[in-house]
């Protein structure tokens, strides 16, 4: 039972489009650097305990892309745990009427519970996407010989979009362009400089901006016109609440009297240590005195800490994950923190990666130092492969 199919159309070495899911495009597509990939995937699938295969992969065959998502990075996680020789059990009983993802025995070392998840988009926000990215594929249909296309965005459509007349409508504009004329226009001034095209409809406003193509590939179909998307504005950041939510949903467990590490998967364009700190310890604020005000304080409103003091004491330590994809398995951005109050500490030799450990003599949070992520996983030489 593998995890792509062996038989499948091949739909040759072309990008993938926007609207396909993940999973689709890898398991038909001839490209030789995913190939490789897929090979590094059925290896680590192979080693996935036969209990939990048949479930894993039909979440990692999924068309929604937040469960394919979700699938990989649980296996993702075992590889990890298989490559530091930890015994790893799927979906243990643990007398309540949920089960955690693991059951992971270190060797010489005393177990721990593993649970793995990740955010996503709401109904809403996934709906918007996706009448964007069928426009998208839409005018990668576009004829354009002479120019790219910069696209540059800001809000979102609510119900779906005239693509084909937008289409249309772009390749009567593009053909009154001179390329010469807007290739001497990029040269002196770039962006600021080259045609617009703006267009808008229901909340969405959308800037169409050439970039014109090299002598080399004027005139090619072999090459899509977007060149680039980019958004006007950039949307109300909330990381640290989706990472604090995570936590508190998954604080379900009861008192397994093991220690249990969340494993979050952010699927975010931005995360970083002061969202992760954030959603943990509660949000920075600024202490007020006699003598002035000073940075350092925290407003007790975070998953590990709050109005009442320390609680969701069952997790003794979080790894947030950033944006992990194939592409990235071997050198992820990561933050993992203990629990200063958990209820059952986590050694912090049982993950050798870089992590954050109360220091109970000072009263701080620490950075221990830590092996790569890479060194563990033993990936191939380049990671990501080369396309030749």
């Amino acid at each position: 039972m593998p995890l792509f199919d062996q038989d499948a159309e091949s739909i040759g070495v072309r990008p993938r489009n926007y609207l396909e899911p993940t999973f689709d495009y890898y398991n038909r597509t001839a490209r030789k650097d995913i190939r490789k990939i897929k090979e590094v995937l059925e290896s680590w699938f192979a080693s996935y305990p036969e209990s939990g295969r048949s479930d894993l992969r039909a979440r990692f065959r999924s068309r929604i892309e937040s469960q394919h998502q979700a699938a990989f990075t649980e296996l993702w996680v075992h590889e990890i745990l298989r490559q530091l020789e930890c015994e790893v059990q799927v979906h243990p009983d643990i007398g309540s009427n949920t089960h955690p993802d693991f059951l992971v025995t270190p060797k010489g070392g005393k177990p721990f519970l593993v649970e793995v998840t990740t955010t996503h988009d709401s109904e809403e926000e996934v709906a918007a996407q996706r009448r964007i990215d069928q426009v998208y594929d839409t005018l990668n249909r576009l004829k354009s010989p002479d120019f790219f296309l910069a696209i540059i965005d800001k809000g979102s459509p609510v119900t779906p979009v005239p693509g084909a007349r937008l289409r249309g409508d772009l390749e009567l504009w593009l053909k009154g362009l001179s390329w010469e004329e807007a290739k001497k226009a990029w040269d002196q001034g770039g962006f600021d400089a080259v045609p617009t095209y703006d267009w808008k409809y229901e909340n969405w406003n959308v800037a169409f901006q050439v970039i014109p193509k090299s002598e080399e590939t004027r005139g090619s179909e072999r090459v899509r016109p977007i060149g680039l998307t980019m958004p006007l504005e950039i949307n109300l950041l909330d990381t640290d609440s989706e990472i604090k939510r995570a936590v508190e949903l998954k604080d379900r467990y009861g008192e397994p009297k093991l220690p249990m590490i969340l494993v979050l998967g952010v699927l975010g364009d931005f995360c970083d240590r002061f969202d992760v700190m954030n959603a943990l310890f509660g949000r920075e604020t600024v202490l007020f005195g006699p003598g002035g005000s000073r940075p350092g304080g925290r407003l007790h409103d975070g998953a590990w800490d709050g109005p009442k003091g320390p609680h969701h004491k069952a997790i003794s330590a979080v790894w947030v994950l950033h944006a992990l994809q194939t592409w990235s398995a071997h050198n992820p951005q990561f933050w993992l923190i203990h629990n200063p109050w958990g209820t059952y500490p986590l050694s912090g030799d049982v993950l050798p990666f870089t992590q954050y450990v109360a220091n109970l003599e000072t009263g701080n949070l620490e950075e221990k130092a830590g092996c790569s992520i890479a060194g563990v996983l033993r990936l191939p030489d380049p990671w990501p492969p080369n396309e030749d």
